[in-house]
Formats: structure tokens, C-alpha cells, sequence
């Protein structure tokens, strides 16, 4: 409330701390301004459902290289959880959110080149970092089902390892 009625950046505040300058960053280009936050709903939570919907359609590239109704269902979970759900109904924070979620999706993108996987993966945390720290646990579980698919599909043990690693 204290930021919808003052407009006052929120992250940045000695009282809140100093912790998410990739919040921070983003609110000034979404708000359009530098000084001032406005309160500009349902901007953006709009921005935060379009970032929420790439991330469900990267998943699907990631774990089965196709698009049809089948994998897109099978990626609904990501927006509709709980716990995104609720992400949408903060005014000013919702967006952030999202670019941390498809954050932590980004990466895998690359999983086939492991060298670029490994820099992107570490720039992506870094921001995620920055941004929405409750996210890493997104890395965390596409890591283990990617490796566990790996394992499935009868991969051989050096590029398992690889990726495990």
C-alpha cells in the first residue's frame, strides 16, 4: 500500500533493505519513470501473465522439442499453482515474479551445449537472485526431472554425468 499511495521505490529503501537491485531496475522500466512509481494496474500483472505464458511455452520446447494441446496442458500447472496465483495479485511485484520463474527456465534452452548452458544458467541465478530469491527451487526441480529423463532415455554415463555436474 505504502508504495501505490507514495510512489516511492520499494527495494532500495534503507528500512527494507538493500537486496533486489533487478527489481529495482525493472520497476523503473516498467513504471516508465525513475523517480516515481505510479500504480499502473493491471499493466503490470498483464506483463507478469505474457512472461508466466513464454516460460510454460519454453517448458514445453525443453522437455519434449514439440507444441501441441497435450504439452501446453501439461504446462498449466505452472500458472495456475497457488503459489503463482498469488504472485499475480501484488500489484507492483508481480511481474518480477514472473522474470524470475522464466529466469530459472531460460537456461535450459541451451542444455544440449553444456559450456553456454553453464554461463547462462550462472548469469540467470544471478538475476534471479536480484530479483525474486523463492525461485531457484524452479532450477532445481527441471534439473532433476531433465537428469531423470537422461537416465530414462538411456543416455550414455559421460554426458549424464556431464549434466549432472
Amino acid at each position: 500500500m505504502r508504495r501505490a499511495v507514495d510512489g516511492v521505490p520499494g527495494f532500495l529503501d534503507p528500512v527494507y533493505g538493500y537486496s533486489r537491485y533487478g527489481s529495482e531496475f525493472f520497476t523503473k522500466i516498467i513504471h516508465m519513470d525513475f523517480t516515481f512509481n505510479t500504480d499502473i494496474s493491471p499493466i503490470p500483472q498483464l506483463v507478469a501473465l505474457g512472461i508466466v505464458s513464454l516460460a510454460s511455452l519454453a517448458l514445453c520446447k525443453i522437455f519434449t522439442n514439440k507444441l501441441n494441446f497435450m504439452t501446453v496442458l501439461a504446462t498449466v500447472p505452472v500458472g495456475l499453482s497457488p503459489f503463482y496465483l498469488e504472485n499475480m495479485s501484488f500489484k507492483f511485484d508481480s511481474p518480477f515474479m514472473a522474470i524470475a520463474l522464466a529466469l530459472m527456465i531460460f537456461p535450459f534452452l541451451f542444455v544440449k551445449r553444456l559450456p553456454l548452458f553453464a554461463i547462462i544458467s550462472l548469469f540467470s541465478v544471478l538475476i534471479m537472485s536480484m530479483t525474486y530469491q523463492a525461485a531457484n527451487g524452479v532450477f532445481i526441480i527441471i534439473s532433476i526431472f531433465l537428469a531423470l529423463k537422461m537416465a530414462l532415455e538411456g543416455k550414455n554415463g559421460i554426458k549424464f554425468l556431464n549434466f549432472a555436474l
